[in-house]
């Protein structure tokens, strides 16, 4: 929170999102807002590790982090990483979360069929370089837009869905 005169600004933002596979922390893809600044980079720091540690974690959790708060879903074996600043509704960022996820299983479905017994999960577990999902930050970018402000009504929206 920021103080300018009498009133008080609220920073609610979204700073960076992660999609990264569970057994070793391996990025699939991550965005961030072009105006993230090197206040950012030592949280970008923390969340790399923090993906690294999530083997057996809960399934979602949120965890405070000098002014922020990273909101991770696990799903399938694949993490949904997003920073947000502390006054995001939570609820609101795990909303996008499964937005993200259910987006990204989409991207699956696209890349390696829709045969009966894909394994989408043993498919993602062999790939070997980070970022080979780097095109679906598009995906990312589109479905934060909805996600900005959390007292629009597409916001508003979407929590009362989730």
């Amino acid at each position: 929170r920021s103080h300018f005169g009498s009133s008080v600004v609220l920073a609610l933002t979204m700073e960076f999102t992660f999609v990264a596979r569970q057994v070793d922390g391996l990025i699939l893809v991550e965005t961030w807002d072009d105006l993230s600044n090197e206040r950012l980079t030592p949280l970008k720091a923390q969340a790399k590790q923090l993906l690294k540690t999530l083997q057996s974690a809960p399934r979602q959790c949120s965890i405070d982090s000098s002014g922020f708060v990273f909101h991770y879903v696990i799903h399938d074996g694949i993490i949904f990483l997003v920073l947000c600043s502390q006054s995001y509704p939570a609820k609101l960022a795990h909303a996008f979360l499964l937005e993200i996820q259910n987006a990204f299983q989409e991207e699956l479905k696209r890349e390696y069929g829709t045969s009966y017994g894909v394994d989408y999960r043993s498919l993602v577990d062999t790939i070997e370089k980070p970022y080979y999902f780097i095109k679906f930050d598009s995906v990312i970018q589109a479905k934060k837009k909805d996600f900005k402000d959390p007292s629009s009504s597409k916001a508003l929206q979407k929590l009362n869905e989730s």
